[in-house]
């Protein structure tokens, strides 16, 4: 086994890694917000609020994938929504969109992920989430919290709030100004080759290629050096080792 210096900081990928791929029903998340306004005394017709909210996402949202070069948030469409529908509600976009993104995202925690955050939390190694979502980053720390009890992830940079994604040098530079260490002490553990393997290596961190679940075949590995973790057990045998030091 390849002998690592111990980490100052392991940051997650959260997708295929801590969390099989988020489910999405934009539906169900509308009828919700309907449902929160329509308390307030306002009435929405649900089904044309749908069919503009698919719109927009399907025109921005470009094959289910959040594209850096039209980055739109769903916080951003509700802002949209209650300019277009004129809906008189005291909840402002940021609570309307936690609302909707707790009502339309579905998601399961992967097998062994709380075991990991549990063994770095109790070898006193700081941890992090850096999702690339459209999503509310509310949202997102509510369902690490719900999937993993007694966590200690110290933070989340979610694109849904600060443009930048992770296939872009600023995400990086967020986590990195977030973590107050130097890049090299920086764990970075990713399922996707390009935007998470290869980034994090641009930005200076030591990359992880967590596999998993992933197909054996046809998709192309980092070009760059990086670490593969094929299950989560893998993971925890580098940690143990490198703790021992």
């Amino acid at each position: 086994m390849a002998r690592f210096q111990r980490p100052a900081m392991v940051v997650f990928s959260p997708e295929r890694t801590l969390f099989k791929p988020i489910k999405e029903d934009i539906r169900e998340g509308v009828k919700a917000v309907a449902a929160a306004v329509a308390q307030e005394g306002f009435y929405c017709d649900t089904d044309k609020l749908c069919a503009e909210f698919a719109a927009v996402a399907s025109e921005f949202w470009l094959k289910r994938e959040y594209r850096p070069k039209s980055r739109v948030s769903s916080e951003m469409i509700w802002k949209y929504l209650i300019a277009l529908f004129e809906i008189d509600t005291k909840k402002n976009p940021a609570q309307l969109d936690r609302i909707f993104s707790e009502a339309a995202c579905r998601f399961q925690p992967v097998d062994g992920a709380g075991d990991i955050l549990e063994l770095l939390s109790n070898c006193l190694v700081r941890t992090a989430v850096a999702a690339d979502m459209p999503y509310s980053a509310a949202w997102m720390e509510d369902a690490i919290d719900a999937s993993f009890p007694g966590n200690m992830v110290e933070f989340t940079v979610c694109s849904s709030e600060f443009i930048y994604g992770r296939d872009e040098e600023k995400f990086f530079e967020i986590i990195k100004r977030k973590a107050d260490v130097p890049a090299e002490d920086i764990w970075y553990i990713g399922s996707d080759s390009v935007l998470d393997v290869e980034a994090a290596d641009r930005a200076g961190m030591v990359p992880f290629w967590f596999r998993g679940e992933l197909p054996a075949d046809g998709i192309k590995p980092p070009r760059c050096d990086y670490n593969s973790i094929d299950e989560w057990r893998d993971f925890a045998a580098i940690i143990s080792d490198v703790v021992r030091l």
